[in-house]
């Protein structure tokens, strides 16, 4: 996700004392972080740039993550470090506090308020990035409002990413989910040291949007992480979806290494060596190239070629396949942990980074909407053929369903069928199978309808555009405090609007429910698979509903299976008259959405 203002709070913090600074003991060693004063007389204390990991550089690129190791003098944790390598959109670049790229970027920063002390016991929320596993960085991310407003503490922590955090050959040689370990190495940090800022290292939620929420729900089905955490928040993302898991990743891994020269490819142990031998510069426009190649095969709308892998050891199998499986101990674990899921109302804004790159083939122009012929020849057309065996029949129901001979109601339309295959219906699907038959813990969703007042993903027209886009929640949640030195007009009921989502996910990690003392108008219900009861969160009310987007979601998992399954003929030719499409858009749809997102 690009984010196009830096959610970076020290400048902006209504301080009434000058900056200080604050010394601690952990079990690696001193550090000095910074100690605020707000006006309110409240404090906050922000530990930044703490490592986590050895950096993952020579032999140890392309490996697990290995354990910090003690340092001597006091490590400086008052400024943020660098960013892993990526190609960081120059929106964010010049407001980053830090613009170093380095492999030496496991590191992760610590927010907590109020008085400094090893007894304060408070729950944790450690929180990972977006960025389609190719962008972001924690420092993006002050935790300062959320820390002070729930009384938590909250970590934010980098991961590796792009090549460096998820090149896999498919085989035990190179078998990638490199940057799931350092989430999962920065959670042992956590439970190890958290103690001396004043956390309960037995209270611990992990969130994320995006990318980051599609690695916390996979973090969710990993038994060997039983102990690290308690509970769960996936914020537009979830292991359901196909843009969780990357199932073809060694044709990523032959694309990379001949885009890289590499003089042997025949073997998996070869392109490892090689990549491993790469100088650091030319990695990432290696990528680049390599991502626009995989973005001209066939399926490519539905596989991202830079994503955590089914590796037999981190993750055994499709995680819809072990999830399912009740008698298993990822069933068995998913289920021990108390879960919140959401999504924004106009995730499908994604596709804004889209449409203008297909006007001249498709002659419309993006501020006057979409015609349906986008509809048939692209989005209905890559469901059939992916989905559902390249059927004539399903590419005429998705059609008449998402249809509109108006270029506003389809643009709309396309949104929410693109916001439905990727996000609702299988963030719905993760709490169905989480809530059913479940006596043990809680489960709840929400949909977050308040509209950014800054762009996030993106510029969607205004006049066919009516919702929250994709990371209005995350703006919200750690940006308020920006938006009010930049002068956004922020009324009342925004600014308590943005207090209550902070308290409602506050809440959740410390208890495990959000409505600890909560008015009975604003309760939160739980979620179950019969009724779905879900929050709509927006400034002007907060709202109890059952079974989002009901019809669609209905289409999706009972009607399209059910007009699949009935016998059709010509369904291939009839839609290869316009495959010619679909290697143009793909390329079109992947560059914009994981070079910008």
């Amino acid at each position: 996700m690009v984010l196009t203002v830096l959610l970076c709070l020290i400048p902006v913090l209504p301080l009434v004392a000058p900056v200080q600074y604050y010394t601690l003991d952990t079990p690696l060693g001193k550090v000095t972080g910074l100690h605020l004063t707000l006006e309110s007389g409240a404090t906050i204390y922000q530990f930044l740039n703490i490592p986590f990991a050895l950096p993952p550089v020579g032999e140890l690129r392309f490996k697990k993550p290995v354990p910090a190791e003690r340092w001597r003098s006091i490590h400086d944790g008052t400024e943020h470090g660098p960013s892993c390598p990526q190609e960081i959109p120059a929106a964010t670049k010049v407001i980053l506090q830090n613009t170093e790229l380095s492999e030496d970027c496991l590191h992760l920063n610590v927010y907590t308020s109020g008085g400094l002390t090893t007894t304060a016991n408070k729950s944790v929320m450690v929180y990972f990035h977006g960025g389609a596993y190719l962008t972001g960085q924690s420092q993006l991310y002050d935790g300062s409002g959320l820390a002070l407003n729930g009384d938590v503490i909250v970590v934010t922590a980098n991961y590796r990413l792009g090549v460096l955090g998820f090149f896999s050959t498919g085989d035990s040689v190179a078998k990638g989910n490199y940057g799931l370990w350092d989430q999962i190495e920065a959670l042992r940090w956590v439970k190890n040291n958290i103690r001396s800022f004043g956390g309960n290292p037995d209270s611990v939620t992990i969130f994320g949007q995006s990318a980051g929420g599609f690695s916390v729900s996979l973090l969710a089905l990993i038994p060997e992480n039983k102990g690290l955490f308690n509970r769960v928040i996936m914020q537009s993302g979830a292991f359901s979806s196909a843009y969780a898991v990357n199932e073809k990743p060694k044709d990523f891994a032959i694309t990379f290494s001949y885009l890289a020269q590499c003089k042997n490819m025949q073997t998996s142990q070869a392109m490892l060596d090689c990549a491993r031998r790469l100088p650091l510069d030319s990695i990432i426009p290696t990528q680049k190239n390599a991502i626009r190649m995989a973005m001209l095969s066939p399926g490519s709308l539905f596989h991202p070629s830079c994503a955590p892998v089914i590796d037999g050891e981190l993750i055994k199998q499709d995680p819809m396949l072990s999830v399912k499986n009740s008698s298993s101990d990822v069933y068995t674990f998913f289920q021990s942990l108390d879960v919140m899921a959401g999504c924004v109302d106009g995730e499908g804004s994604l596709i804004n980074f889209i449409l203008p790159y297909m006007e001249d083939t498709f002659g419309f122009n993006t501020s006057a909407g979409v015609p349906t012929s986008v509809l048939r020849s692209y989005f209905a057309r890559m469901i059939a053929e992916e989905l559902y065996n390249n059927k004539s029949n399903v590419l005429k129901a998705i059609v008449d369903k998402f249809g509109s001979s108006d270029n506003e109601i389809q643009a709309r339309k396309i949104v929410q069928l693109y916001g439905d295959i990727f996000f609702y219906v299988p963030m719905i699907k993760a709490l169905d199978l989480h809530a059913s038959d479940n006596t043990e813990s809680k489960t709840f969703q929400y949909l977050f309808s308040e509209q950014n007042p800054l762009p996030v993903s993106g510029m969607p027209p205004p006049s066919w555009f009516p919702w929250a886009e994709h990371g209005a929640d995350v703006m919200f949640l750690f940006g308020l405090e920006l938006m009010e030195e930049m002068n956004v007009p922020m009324s009342s009921s925004i600014k308590g609007f943005v207090m209550q989502f902070r308290t409602y996910l506050a809440n959740f990690a410390k208890y495990g429910d959000p409505n600890r003392g909560i008015g009975d108008g604003d309760r939160w219900p739980e979620y179950d698979s019969v009724n779905r009861s879900y929050i709509d969160l927006t400034a002007s009310s907060i709202s109890q509903h059952q079974s989002m987007y009901s019809d669609r979601v209905k289409f999706w998992e009972t009607d399209l299976p059910r007009i699949a399954s009935t016998m059709v003929t010509g369904g291939a030719a009839s839609l290869t008259t316009v495959r010619w499409i679909g290697p143009i858009i793909l390329f079109i749809n992947y560059l914009f959405w994981f070079m910008r997102m």
